[in-house]
């Protein structure tokens, strides 16, 4: 339908299909890790990567786990900026804390593409005196450094209010107003 910029202006029914982790699936997205087509590789990077942070309750899920671990890991380091990026984002540690590939995540914070680190940061850095900041606010790159520092402020600014929420006060807004 011809919408006000040319495209739809409204999207009718859309309906999802969640494909179930058979073995004959996991080796398909294994094999379109390695696809020429960087949307095909992005989705069997979400799929494994979603598949591999599950509970690993058997000896299958562990091996699954390190094999996953493993093939992004060694693909990582050849891959574009934008799918470097998307990794991380899907790069969710488990239920220990624990990312899918540790490797990833050190590349990631050793990467001067500031599309990678800004998404390892918004990912990963919960709190203000987050190595993953402090790291980032020393880089060289202007805007790696800029983000960093803004969200660290942004991240004091919420621990002010989460503070200040807790003891029954409204913080003030940074230019001298309080909803008090």
């Amino acid at each position: 339908v011809p919408g006000p910029l040319g495209g739809s202006h409204q999207v009718g029914s859309l309906q999802a299909r969640g494909l179930p982790p058979t073995p004959n699936n996991l080796q398909l997205w294994i094999k379109d890790l390695d696809g020429t087509d960087p949307a095909v590789r992005a989705v069997a990077i979400t799929r494994l990567l979603s598949i591999a942070r599950q509970p690993a309750d058997t000896i299958e899920a562990q091996d699954f786990r390190t094999e996953v671990g493993d093939l992004i890991s060694q693909r990582y380091p050849s891959l574009g900026s934008i799918l470097q990026a998307w990794t991380v984002r899907f790069m969710l540690p488990d239920e220990d804390g624990e990312p899918v590939s540790r490797r990833v995540i050190d590349l990631a914070q050793r990467s001067d593409d500031p599309l990678v680190r800004i998404v390892l940061l918004v990912m990963n850095a919960t709190d203000p005196s987050s190595p993953l900041l402090t790291d980032a606010i020393r880089h060289d790159d202007p805007v790696i450094r800029g983000f960093a520092q803004a969200m660290k402020l942004g991240l004091e600014k919420d621990a002010e209010a989460a503070a200040a929420a807790e003891a029954g006060h409204t913080p003030d807004d940074g230019h001298g107003h309080t909803a008090d």
